[in-house]
Protein backbone atom coordinates (compact mmCIF):
# COMPACT_ATOMS: atom_id res chain seq x y z
CA UNK A 1 0.00 0.00 0.00
CA UNK A 2 0.96 3.70 -0.66
CA UNK A 3 0.49 6.91 1.29
CA UNK A 4 2.00 9.96 -0.58
CA UNK A 5 4.11 12.39 1.35
CA UNK A 6 1.70 15.32 2.97
CA UNK A 7 -0.92 12.81 0.88
CA UNK A 8 -0.74 15.41 -1.99
CA UNK A 9 -1.14 13.70 -5.61
CA UNK A 10 -0.29 17.01 -6.85
CA UNK A 11 -1.26 20.65 -7.81
CA UNK A 12 -4.10 19.79 -11.23
CA UNK A 13 -6.31 17.18 -11.50
CA UNK A 14 -3.99 16.73 -14.77
CA UNK A 15 -1.43 15.53 -12.16
CA UNK A 16 -3.62 13.74 -9.70
CA UNK A 17 -4.58 11.16 -11.87
CA UNK A 18 -1.06 10.61 -13.93
CA UNK A 19 0.46 9.69 -10.69
CA UNK A 20 -2.69 7.63 -9.30
CA UNK A 21 -2.16 5.72 -12.64
CA UNK A 22 1.61 5.31 -11.98
CA UNK A 23 1.13 4.30 -8.48
CA UNK A 24 -1.40 1.64 -9.36
CA UNK A 25 0.77 0.52 -12.78
CA UNK A 26 3.05 -0.51 -10.00
CA UNK A 27 0.66 -2.68 -8.35
CA UNK A 28 -0.13 -0.65 -5.15
CA UNK A 29 -3.57 0.50 -3.37
CA UNK A 30 -3.55 4.13 -2.27
CA UNK A 31 -4.18 4.24 1.61
CA UNK A 32 -4.55 8.09 2.36
CA UNK A 33 -4.50 9.21 5.74
CA UNK A 34 -8.14 9.98 6.62
CA UNK A 35 -7.33 11.62 10.35
CA UNK A 36 -4.44 13.06 11.63
CA UNK A 37 -3.17 14.03 14.67
CA UNK A 38 -0.65 16.31 13.87
CA UNK A 39 2.09 14.13 15.79
CA UNK A 40 5.03 16.17 14.28
CA UNK A 41 3.86 19.57 15.93
CA UNK A 42 3.69 17.86 19.32
CA UNK A 43 7.25 16.65 18.72
CA UNK A 44 8.58 19.36 17.98
CA UNK A 45 6.84 20.23 21.86
CA UNK A 46 8.31 17.23 23.36
CA UNK A 47 11.92 17.62 22.18
CA UNK A 48 11.54 21.29 23.04
CA UNK A 49 10.43 20.54 26.61
CA UNK A 50 13.21 17.40 26.79
CA UNK A 51 16.04 20.11 25.45
CA UNK A 52 14.99 22.09 28.44
CA UNK A 53 15.30 20.06 30.62
CA UNK A 54 11.80 19.73 31.32
CA UNK A 55 10.58 16.51 32.51
CA UNK A 56 7.04 17.26 33.94
CA UNK A 57 6.89 19.77 30.76
CA UNK A 58 7.48 16.88 28.32
CA UNK A 59 5.20 14.18 30.90
CA UNK A 60 2.22 17.33 30.39
CA UNK A 61 2.95 17.32 26.81
CA UNK A 62 2.65 13.60 26.17
CA UNK A 63 -0.80 13.33 28.62
CA UNK A 64 -2.08 15.94 26.41
CA UNK A 65 -0.92 14.42 23.05
CA UNK A 66 -2.75 11.07 24.22
CA UNK A 67 -5.57 12.97 24.83
CA UNK A 68 -6.09 15.24 21.78
CA UNK A 69 -5.46 12.12 19.29
CA UNK A 70 -8.63 10.22 21.34
CA UNK A 71 -10.79 13.49 20.92
CA UNK A 72 -9.33 13.87 17.15
CA UNK A 73 -9.99 10.59 16.35
CA UNK A 74 -13.28 10.61 17.75
CA UNK A 75 -14.35 13.61 16.27
CA UNK A 76 -13.26 12.49 12.56
CA UNK A 77 -15.22 9.19 13.23
CA UNK A 78 -18.17 11.67 13.22
CA UNK A 79 -17.28 13.60 10.39
CA UNK A 80 -16.70 10.53 8.13
CA UNK A 81 -19.73 9.52 9.49
CA UNK A 82 -21.75 12.33 8.10
CA UNK A 83 -20.94 11.20 4.58
CA UNK A 84 -19.87 7.52 4.54
CA UNK A 85 -22.26 5.49 7.66
CA UNK A 86 -21.48 4.56 10.73
CA UNK A 87 -19.10 1.86 8.98
CA UNK A 88 -16.37 4.39 8.65
CA UNK A 89 -12.62 3.34 9.06
CA UNK A 90 -10.87 6.26 9.55
CA UNK A 91 -6.80 5.58 8.70
CA UNK A 92 -4.67 7.10 11.13
CA UNK A 93 -1.70 8.37 10.53
CA UNK A 94 1.31 8.40 13.52
CA UNK A 95 5.20 9.08 12.74
CA UNK A 96 8.22 7.04 13.93
CA UNK A 97 8.78 10.07 16.17
CA UNK A 98 9.61 9.93 19.90
CA UNK A 99 6.39 11.11 21.82
CA UNK A 100 4.83 7.97 19.55
CA UNK A 101 7.35 6.04 20.80
CA UNK A 102 7.22 7.07 24.27
CA UNK A 103 3.34 7.12 24.88
CA UNK A 104 2.49 4.72 22.74
CA UNK A 105 1.15 2.12 24.80
CA UNK A 106 -1.02 4.72 26.70
CA UNK A 107 -2.27 6.00 23.24
CA UNK A 108 -3.44 2.59 22.27
CA UNK A 109 -4.72 2.04 25.44
CA UNK A 110 -6.68 5.71 25.74
CA UNK A 111 -8.45 5.12 22.35
CA UNK A 112 -9.61 1.30 22.69
CA UNK A 113 -11.06 3.23 25.91
CA UNK A 114 -12.80 5.59 24.25
CA UNK A 115 -14.44 2.50 22.46
CA UNK A 116 -11.79 2.58 19.42
CA UNK A 117 -11.30 -0.75 17.26
CA UNK A 118 -8.58 -1.18 15.37
CA UNK A 119 -9.13 -3.21 11.78
CA UNK A 120 -6.62 -3.80 8.87
CA UNK A 121 -5.57 -1.55 6.39
CA UNK A 122 -7.30 -4.37 3.95
CA UNK A 123 -10.65 -4.27 6.23
CA UNK A 124 -10.47 -0.51 6.38
CA UNK A 125 -10.66 -0.09 2.38
CA UNK A 126 -13.06 -2.46 2.00
CA UNK A 127 -15.75 -0.73 4.08
CA UNK A 128 -14.78 2.88 3.89
CA UNK A 129 -15.23 4.62 -0.13
CA UNK A 130 -13.55 7.24 0.92
CA UNK A 131 -10.23 6.10 -0.20
CA UNK A 132 -10.90 5.60 -3.90
CA UNK A 133 -12.89 8.60 -3.93
CA UNK A 134 -9.60 10.66 -3.05
CA UNK A 135 -7.51 8.64 -5.53
CA UNK A 136 -6.96 11.55 -8.47
CA UNK A 137 -8.25 14.53 -6.55
CA UNK A 138 -5.42 17.46 -6.91
CA UNK A 139 -4.47 19.32 -4.04
CA UNK A 140 -2.86 22.37 -4.29
CA UNK A 141 -2.89 23.55 -0.73
CA UNK A 142 1.11 23.08 -0.28
CA UNK A 143 0.16 21.62 3.79
CA UNK A 144 -0.67 18.89 4.88
CA UNK A 145 -3.75 18.03 6.11
CA UNK A 146 -5.96 14.86 6.39
CA UNK A 147 -8.30 13.24 3.62
CA UNK A 148 -11.38 14.61 5.66
CA UNK A 149 -10.49 18.08 5.02
CA UNK A 150 -9.95 17.35 1.46
CA UNK A 151 -12.99 14.96 0.80
CA UNK A 152 -14.89 17.82 2.93
CA UNK A 153 -13.46 20.37 0.59
CA UNK A 154 -14.53 18.62 -2.54
CA UNK A 155 -18.15 18.19 -1.38
CA UNK A 156 -18.61 22.31 -0.30
CA UNK A 157 -17.81 21.61 3.92
CA UNK A 158 -14.92 23.50 5.28
CA UNK A 159 -13.87 21.55 7.84
CA UNK A 160 -11.44 22.89 10.44
CA UNK A 161 -8.08 21.24 10.78
CA UNK A 162 -9.31 20.42 14.38
CA UNK A 163 -12.34 19.64 16.88
CA UNK A 164 -13.64 23.52 17.48
CA UNK A 165 -12.42 22.70 21.88
CA UNK A 166 -9.20 21.60 20.75
CA UNK A 167 -7.67 24.33 18.84
CA UNK A 168 -6.75 26.25 21.93
CA UNK A 169 -4.66 23.18 22.30
CA UNK A 170 -2.66 23.34 19.18
CA UNK A 171 -2.50 26.65 19.38
CA UNK A 172 -0.25 25.70 22.50
CA UNK A 173 1.69 23.25 21.25
CA UNK A 174 2.67 24.94 17.82
CA UNK A 175 3.86 28.07 19.80
CA UNK A 176 6.16 25.18 22.30
CA UNK A 177 7.43 23.91 18.65
CA UNK A 178 8.43 27.32 17.58
CA UNK A 179 9.91 27.92 20.79
CA UNK A 180 11.80 24.84 20.46
CA UNK A 181 13.34 25.97 16.93
CA UNK A 182 13.97 29.42 18.54
CA UNK A 183 16.22 27.90 21.26
CA UNK A 184 18.04 25.53 19.03
CA UNK A 185 16.58 22.54 20.14
CA UNK A 186 15.19 21.68 16.75
CA UNK A 187 16.61 22.78 13.00
CA UNK A 188 13.71 22.30 10.56
CA UNK A 189 15.61 21.38 7.24
CA UNK A 190 12.64 21.96 4.76
CA UNK A 191 13.44 18.93 3.00
CA UNK A 192 10.26 18.63 0.95
CA UNK A 193 11.41 21.98 -0.93
CA UNK A 194 9.37 23.40 -3.47
CA UNK A 195 5.65 22.37 -4.68
CA UNK A 196 4.98 24.85 -6.67
CA UNK A 197 4.81 22.94 -10.33
CA UNK A 198 3.82 25.92 -12.47
CA UNK A 199 7.49 26.70 -12.00
CA UNK A 200 8.64 23.16 -13.60
CA UNK A 201 8.92 23.01 -17.23
CA UNK A 202 9.46 20.19 -19.39
CA UNK A 203 12.44 20.56 -22.21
Amino acid sequence: MCCFCIDCQGDTKEVAEDLAKFVSDLGYTQLPAASMVFDWHWEMAYLGALGNGDTEQAAKVRSEFIDYSVKQTLCDWARGSVLYGTDFAPSLLLHVLNIVADSLDDWIAALLAAGCRFVSADEALTSTPMFKELVGIEDPVHDARAGLMKIGKHRGLEWPESAPEQEQIMLWVRELGDAAVEAGHIELTHHLGDRDISRLSTP
